[in-house]
């Protein structure tokens, strides 16, 4: 493990880009598996059905997903690092047999139905694909801890290789599953995503074996016995689970403001290219922790970060703003004519989201490297109480939905960041330090 972290853009730049470069990919699976879906019969109901399963298996997984900025964060030693191992594996099964409970049960149907509110021929399509996606949750928490080693290690550029791992398996599930269909379109996109993210976390892991040998005997400082790291972890869980739930308030804000169905329709559209666009700054979070020493940056890493996040928001409002985004709303997507205004309204708002997002992982970056990881939560649940205050405003309004969505978007991001820059000066915490303070050039 390098003693020093990167200091110099350059360096910085070329840490960052395969983390970047794997989200980016990552972006791409659904699209894929959407694909794929349309060549198979009963399509409607099955991409539907998927839709529902996705995010479902996105919720189980969402009190995991921040192992990877914990292990970063706090498994810098072999000891701790063992200890995080045990954690991950015993909440990996807890969510696994949860996860089990409803999808080998009636309870499946409970939840597509009457939970989800989906038709009777949507529900059982989707009820019979879930326990398809059995292994993700478990797959994921093993592929993200056993990333950080190597991320601690300034390895990154075998995280992207791991994502063109996972790609490829999916592509070979996916063209099997047309090539010789035994499986619904539902059933198969939920056995791909399986098949895909088991095979990144074993081959991530093989790679961490070299990473994990090189880690140290002990960190500086007392080691962390699992009672505080389970106190230090469930504000981050709690934090990504806020952040899932703040999708269905979303919607249900835009179906309550003016032009529902427009709104509904052209809202995933907008936030789809927005995502892909803005996919290689969610990467910055485990970055800044990685280059972080007790919550305390380079002001190289703030320039990098920041900078960043403006030449992706003028990407953002470039494509925005020119024929680009009528060439993909209409040639790529292939948005209804109807949609496209909508569409663009949404693109030109979100534009600035890029910025705003590289700004609260900086701060988040820190706040998980000095350990307020509760400072974390309450950004985000400050971020979530945003988003249903601005919902309910612009439905109070008579405001069109996708409208009111972007504006919440942006203002609940905005909100979040403040938090997190409030906090962090109230506790008096050093955020900055001159570049000349660590290592050598």
């Amino acid at each position: 493990m390098p003693a020093d972290p990167p200091r110099t853009t350059r360096a910085l730049f070329k840490f960052w880009a395969p983390l970047g470069l794997s989200w980016a990919m990552m972006s791409v699976a659904q699209p894929l598996v959407q694909a794929t879906i349309s060549r198979l019969p009963d399509v409607q109901n099955n991409l539907a059905a998927y839709g529902i399963t996705y995010d479902l298996a996105l919720l189980y997984e969402s009190p995991i997903v921040m192992i990877l900025a914990a292990t970063i964060a706090l498994g810098r030693d072999r000891e701790t690092y063992a200890i995080m191992r045990r954690f991950m594996l015993a909440m990996s099964a807890a969510l696994t047999l949860l996860f089990s409970a409803i999808a080998f049960t009636p309870l499946s149907r409970v939840v597509y139905g009457d939970l989800l509110g989906a038709p009777p021929q949507i529900a059982n399509v989707g009820a019979a694909a879930l326990g398809w996606v059995l292994p993700w949750t478990a797959a994921i928490a093993w592929r993200r801890f056993h990333q950080a080693p190597t991320i601690i290690a300034g390895r990154t550029g075998l995280v992207w290789a791991g994502t063109i791992v996972r790609i490829g398996a999916m592509m070979i599930v996916l063209w099997a599953g047309v090539r010789w269909p035994m499986l619904t379109g539902a059933q198969l996109g939920g056995l791909a995503l399986s098949v895909s993210v088991v095979a990144e976390a074993w081959i991530s892991s093989r790679w961490a074996r070299r990473d994990i040998a090189a880690l140290p005997a002990k960190h500086e400082g007392d080691l962390m016995t699992t009672a505080q790291i389970v106190r230090f972890y469930a504000p981050l869980a709690a934090t990504d689970f806020m952040r899932m739930v703040s999708r269905p308030v979303m919607a249900a804000g835009i179906a309550r403001a003016a032009a529902p169905e427009i709104s509904l329709a052209a809202w995933p559209v907008a936030l789809g290219l927005n995502s892909l666009l803005s996919a290689g700054i969610s990467a910055l979070q485990e970055s800044v922790v990685a280059v972080a020493r007790d919550g305390v940056v380079d002001r190289t890493v703030v320039r990098f970060v920041i900078g960043l996040g403006f030449a992706f928001s003028a990407l953002t409002a470039i494509i925005a703003n020119t024929p680009a985004v009528d060439w993909y709303l209409q040639d790529v997507v292939h948005t209804p004519e109807r949609l496209r205004d909508a569409a663009r309204l949404a693109l030109r708002i979100l534009a600035i989201y890029p910025l705003i997002l590289a700004a609260r992982n900086l701060y988040r970056g820190i706040l998980i490297d000095a350990r307020a990881s509760r400072v974390v939560q309450n950004a985000m649940a400050a971020h979530l109480a945003a988003i249903a205050a601005m919902m309910a405003a612009g439905a109070t309004l008579a405001l069109p939905g996708i409208l009111v969505a972007s504006v919440a978007t942006i203002g609940a991001q905005a909100v979040e960041v403040l938090v997190l820059v409030v906090a962090v000066r109230r506790r008096g915490m050093v955020a900055v330090r001159p570049a000349t303070a660590v290592g050598t050039p």
